[in-house]
């Protein structure tokens, strides 16, 4: 489902946050703005945010890490930057995202883990699932 910032911006004020989060374009006070509230909303320990740069790590180890109940209670939060995989010509990388992972994660998401992808894009390929 795709939401318009301001939208996705009540719905979190609001406490409701959604398992997985896709926050695109190319304008950084608006990202930073819904990561702070994430951060905000989500976090309990500052021990269970975590980052991953997916030009550096296949999406297969994020998603095993999602999987990962938090060592210190509480939620996780997973913020994932730069998914070239939902470019129209992804990135050339020194490894290959196992897409199949990601969608059998997004089938059926761990209850305790929030995944925002990050992509500082103008736009994403629309016809990817």
């Amino acid at each position: 489902m795709e939401m318009a910032y301001t939208e996705l911006l009540k719905q979190l004020k609001k406490g409701q946050i959604p398992r997985i989060s896709l926050l695109f374009g190319t304008e950084p006070y608006f990202i930073q703005n819904l990561k702070d509230l994430f951060y905000k909303k989500v976090i309990t320990d500052p021990e269970n945010m975590i980052t991953y740069d997916l030009q550096e790590t296949p999406i297969q180890e994020v998603i095993a890490d999602a999987q990962t109940y938090p060592f210190f209670g509480g939620d996780k939060l997973i913020f994932a930057y730069h998914p070239t995989f939902l470019k129209a010509n992804p990135d050339k990388l020194p490894f290959e995202h196992k897409l199949e992972v990601l969608q059998e994660y997004l089938d059926s998401p761990a209850t305790y883990t929030t995944l925002v992808f990050i992509a500082p894009y103008e736009k994403i390929d629309q016809r990817k699932k």
